[in-house]
């Protein structure tokens, strides 16, 4: 029989050993919930310092910065130069670094040129959005100019035939377009702060384009044929085109021609040409002022155009004379255009059915040889004297002039053309996709590219 005193002890036993567990339960919910309360404290402060700037997180712990250092302006270009390297390099190493050196300089403007940009570039350029890259505004005129000249050669296979009068307008009209586009892409890249080499490689590379297109088109327009006037007439206004570019490369300042007739007024007279073809027909450049004189209105024009590129030439050699630091070298780099000139020459001497084809092709050479001294000029890199590019030319003018193979001749030479046109894109596109990655740009974008 159990005792009353121990009964008593057992329950006071019992009821002791219940606080002990709830005080041990207490505890233990105590201490969770401040470990919750830890790890909230945590994540809050965490969450903080992901929305506080770097700068304020730098500046409380007293200047320091985190392990992981971004890299500095050098050490992101040499990346640039790194991933440049994988491909096969169109520039020098040290021609990129000499990009972050260019600044483009332009000559003295004409007054023309003064004219138009007071009067009618500097409101253009207001109806363009801000959005819009230079270099579109570049390549939508260059597009439309091209179209333009395809609508004439449709109807001119050997630059004799009359064309429908449509074509001439066209003409004038996407000249003037690809004038007004030209004039206000540089003014869009100041306008977007997106101002650079890679817009002077791309807005010259698309004048070099142009110019030969716009000789084609003048020589459908006034049924000018495929003999030795028109030849003179594309070499008389390339060759100045190519020692602009060379007399930039010596003396850093780009002169687009002389004081009195430059550019614009060459493009104002080309669309002159085209609108009196529109209202007159081509005819009438074939006619004889004087008739003692066995000259056409198209020859008077023709003298007067190689008078003025002519004396160009000459003042631009002479200021190179001036300013090259070895002038042996400088005449050295007007070999491959000098014998580009000559070869074009003597090709008159082939009757020819195709002048689109052999004009063509001259004209697309002659933009290979400029786009390479446009990049040489920029990057500092040296011109070079040889072109394998052009090796084939001469070789194909001896089969053409011996008639070795007569009925594949103008094959070979389309051929050919294919051939220039693709490198000449290819030299371009790679040329630009270097600089482009170079720089961290786009060349159709003015939004700049992420570091990869």
């Amino acid at each position: 029989m159990v005792s009353p005193s121990t009964t008593k002890s057992k329950n006071m036993k019992s009821a002791a050993v219940t606080k002990a567990s709830k005080r041990t339960s207490s505890s233990s919910r105590s201490r969770s919930t401040s470990s919750r309360s830890r790890r909230r404290s945590s994540t809050s402060t965490t969450r903080k310092e992901k929305l506080v700037p770097k700068e304020s997180l730098e500046s409380r712990s007293g200047g320091q910065k985190d392990d992981v250092k971004k890299p500095n302006e050098n050490e992101e270009r040499q990346r640039r130069i790194d991933l440049i390297k994988d491909k096969r390099m169109k520039i020098t190493e040290e021609g990129l670094k000499n990009l972050s050196n260019y600044e483009y300089k332009a000559g003295t403007p004409t007054i023309l040129d003064n004219f138009m940009n007071k009067y009618y570039w500097n409101k253009v350029i207001l109806l363009i959005p801000k959005e819009m890259a230079p270099n579109m505004i570049t390549l939508v005129g260059l597009a439309t100019m091209m179209l333009s000249y395809f609508c004439i050669a449709y109807y001119t296979p050997t630059f004799t035939e009359e064309a429908p009068k449509w074509t001439y307008l066209a003409n004038a009209i996407g000249l003037f377009f690809y004038q007004t586009m030209d004039a206000i892409d540089g003014k869009q890249a100041r306008r977007t702060g997106s101002a650079g080499p890679l817009g002077q490689l791309f807005d010259h590379g698309c004048d070099s384009i142009s110019t030969t297109f716009i000789c084609m088109s003048a020589m459908a327009s006034t049924s000018l044929g495929c003999g030795p006037r028109a030849m003179a007439f594309l070499m008389f206004v390339i060759v100045p085109f190519f020692l602009a570019q060379w007399e930039e490369y010596h003396t850093h300042v780009f002169r687009s021609g002389l004081s009195f007739y430059g550019v614009t007024e060459a493009q104002f007279t080309s669309i002159a040409l085209y609108m009196i073809s529109f209202f007159f027909g081509p005819g009438i450049w074939h006619m004889h002022p004087i008739s003692s004189i066995n000259l056409e209105i198209i020859d008077y024009i023709i003298i007067c155009i190689s008078a003025i590129t002519g004396y160009g030439s000459i003042d631009a050699m002479l200021n190179v004379m001036r300013h090259a630091k070895d002038t042996r070298t400088a005449m050295m780099q007007l070999i491959p255009i000098t014998a580009l000139m000559v070869c074009g020459m003597l090709w008159t001497l082939i009757p020819t059915v195709h002048p689109r084809l052999v004009l063509g092709t001259f004209g697309i050479a002659f933009t290979y040889l400029t786009n390479n001294m446009i990049l040489c000029g920029m990057t500092g890199m040296q011109y070079p004297r040889y072109h394998s590019l052009l090796v084939p030319l001469p070789i194909i003018f001896v089969i053409d002039y011996l008639y070795l193979f007569p009925r594949h001749s103008d094959i070979i030479l389309g051929l050919y053309l294919g051939f220039l046109v693709y490198k000449s894109w290819k030299f371009l596109t790679d040329s630009m996709e270097e600089i482009s990655t170079y720089l961290g740009i786009y060349a159709l974008s003015i939004t700049k590219k992420r570091p990869q």
